[in-house]
């Protein structure tokens, strides 16, 4: 159960997710191109761009250890840095969105093709500029479910391989804390213990004395 599981995460999620990943640079890169080459009618900030440029980049590597790394650490004690790291992306789509709201000027956002474009250079860059924001916000969304995926197939794995270990724990507990003599009692007093421990009760009621038979 645990392996069609594992199949379905990776299959499901982390194929589209990875695929997005790779893509995002590559939109990124294609709208600072057309942009370029509308002649200044569209503009970007400089530093925006390249800045989620080299985060797109970056972000692959970090996918790709991130997959690693998961097999092999019980993510449940990562809980509140996991938490922290999730906001933190939160604001990268939320700021870039906000940033390059305006960039187009009067043309609208969605590009309808009935629109009255200057070029066709300008019409291309705004559908890319639009395709490589839905694909940011589609990465986020399947990075979050691939990274909560890998928390619960890394808690499952993780039970399963301790969960014989602590099987059995309470009754050892408690054999250890019957045969243990209790320090606290005296000599006398430990030995009448353990005498009444011996007794037990026949079949017919009666109380009879394993020790002495």
């Amino acid at each position: 159960m645990f392996r069609y599981q594992e199949f379905l995460c990776f299959g499901i999620i982390f194929t589209p997710s990875f695929i997005l990943i790779c893509v995002c640079p590559v939109l990124e890169w294609q709208k600072i191109i057309l942009f370029n080459e509308s002649n200044g009618e569209l503009k970007y900030n400089v530093w925006i761009e390249y800045s989620y440029l080299a985060l797109t980049i970056v972000l692959i590597i970090l996918y790709l250890f991130l997959c690693g790394c998961c097999c092999c650490v019980d993510l449940t004690k990562l809980n509140y840095k996991y938490k922290l790291a999730t906001l933190l992306w939160l604001l990268v789509p939320i700021l870039y969105t906000l940033a390059t709201y305006n960039e187009l000027g009067k043309i609208p956002m969605y590009c309808p093709s009935n629109y009255p474009y200057t070029s066709r250079i300008i019409q291309d860059a705004c559908e890319i500029r639009l395709t490589n924001l839905v694909c940011m916000w589609l990465n986020f969304i399947f990075l979050i479910l691939f990274m909560l995926s890998l928390c619960s197939l890394n808690g499952q794995r993780f039970e399963m391989e301790n969960g014989s270990d602590n099987r059995n724990l309470p009754e050892m507990v408690d054999i250890y804390s019957i045969s243990k003599k209790p320090e606290f009692l005296s000599v006398e007093t430990s030995e009448s213990f353990f005498n009444d421990r011996r007794m037990t009760r026949s079949p017919g009621g009666e109380n009879y004395d394993l020790h002495n038979e």
